[in-house]
């Protein structure tokens, strides 16, 4: 008669005894190169956005048993939607792992749901259903699996969880799952895509796995939803209300050109870093209406600033480069008309910042503009807002402790393409933000 798992953990749990310091422990587990890309590293916030079936949750167990094995008295935290999602984590995933190890050198108690191995460290278990079953312990490691699901309760992060990784350095965190929706997990994505210090984002679609069957991943894809399959097999965080710009999925795709070709005309546009800002080049190709190349940089001196941005022209045999010219930006100007590269100024105004990115939406949404999928402009157009004014007008921006440069540089370049054959120039894009003024502004910078 087959003997059950709790019957088989007590067994185990009997025969724990101390193991010689200095034996050689070994996990019976592998990473594939994606899990080694996004776990194996020091940031202290990892998030791991990913389709379902990339490997998350298998390449976040095994970096957690890794640090524990490797460190005396490590002690981790993994949390996940409820107490049946855990066992099958424990049974299917992490004991498994366990198989080459001696069995007295591990314990698992389902009743404190907790793992002790023989070190002294430790990985305790957490249910985001009883978020105060978890509260009044600290941990270097937590991992917050099923974060699309997890993080819809802020409350549990913030209130709970946060307190936990306070002590010393400060915890690592993984955070790993499939979008459900727009909320905390695309908040703390959006940190390490657009650069917070301690943070780093990684999205990958279910395909990065390679145990997974492609083509019957393909058959499916075909058969699924737009939405369904951008958000379960892509990763894409899908909007959950209206957003400023749309189609962003159907406008994005494929890979970026990095050499010019012959015959091809190319224009540039260039947001020029302010303080903590980066300064970004986005290269559109005309025949196709396309962005097809795109640099971004900080905390670069002016002189290299300049360097790179007339190496990229350069390289593209631009025939215009669109510049934002308003406060420092204008000296940039006036050292690349020094070095032969001629600039098309934009003095900003807020008028012409809502036409440029009003014209940037309305191609993306009608099919007249396109560019390769470069994920930290698709984040921050992602973000990007509309915001009614007192006076009843509008404005265009990003969130307020988020950039949004990708997003101008972008529009600066489309810009340079003119308007769409089959569209009228601004007057319905500008439609109810401040039309005419908006109309009148861009005149002047033409």
């Amino acid at each position: 008669m087959p003997i059950s798992f709790e019957a088989q953990l007590e067994q185990l749990n009997s025969k724990l005894e101390a193991i010689p310091v200095g034996r050689r422990i070994n996990l019976h587990f592998q990473p594939l190169p994606h899990q080694r890309e996004v776990f194996w590293r020091g940031d202290q916030n990892i998030v791991y956005v990913k389709g379902r079936r990339a490997g998350g949750t298998f390449g976040a167990a095994g970096r957690i048993m890794e640090l524990l094995l490797k460190h005396r008295g490590r002690k981790a935290l993994w949390i996940d939607t409820g107490h049946k999602n855990m066992l099958k984590a424990i049974r299917r995933i992490i004991l498994p792992m366990l198989k080459d190890i001696p069995e007295r050198a591990w314990r698992f108690n389902q009743q404190e749901m907790s793992l002790a191995l023989w070190n002294g460290s430790y990985l305790d278990f957490g249910s985001a259903e009883n978020p105060e079953g978890i509260e009044g312990w600290g941990y270097d490691n937590i991992v917050v699996n099923e974060a699309g699901i997890v993080l819809k309760d802020e409350k549990l992060y913030y209130n709970t969880l946060v307190p936990m990784g306070i002590e010393g350095t400060g915890a690592q965190w993984f955070f790993v799952g499939t979008p459900k929706g727009k909320g905390l997990f695309h908040q703390l994505y959006l940190k390490g895509l657009l650069g917070e210090d301690g943070w780093v984002s990684f999205k990958h679609p279910s395909s990065i796995n390679k145990f997974v069957n492609t083509k019957l991943l393909e058959r499916l894809a075909r058969t699924m939803p737009t939405a369904v399959r951008q958000q379960e097999l892509f990763g894409d965080f899908l909007e959950d209300g209206e957003s400023f710009f749309l189609n962003l999925q159907g406008a994005s795709s494929g890979a970026a050109e990095g050499e010019w070709i012959f015959g091809e005309q190319y224009s540039l546009g260039v947001d020029v870093a302010k303080k903590e800002d980066y300064t970004v080049v986005w290269v559109v190709k005309h025949s196709n209406r396309k962005g097809i190349w795109c640099e971004r940089w900080n905390k670069t001196s002016w002189p290299e600033t300049v360097a790179r941005i007339k190496t990229i022209n350069d390289r593209f045999h631009a025939i215009q480069l669109v510049l934002d010219a308003t406060g420092i930006g204008d000296v940039v100007m006036d050292d690349l008309n020094r070095l032969g590269v001629g600039v098309v100024p934009v003095i900003f105004t807020q008028a012409v910042k809502n036409a440029l990115c009003s014209n940037l939406a309305a191609d993306i949404e009608n099919g007249n503009f396109s560019f390769f999928r470069h994920e930290i402009t698709i984040a921050e157009m992602e973000a990007f807002q509309r915001i009614k004014l007192p006076s009843g007008s509008y404005r265009v921006q990003g969130p307020n402790d988020q950039h949004d440069d990708c997003v101008i540089a972008l529009a600066l370049a489309r810009h340079a393409l003119g308007p769409a054959p089959s569209s009228l120039f601004g007057v319905e894009t500008f439609q109810g933000i401040g039309a005419r003024d908006a109309m009148e502004d861009l005149a002047r910078i033409n």
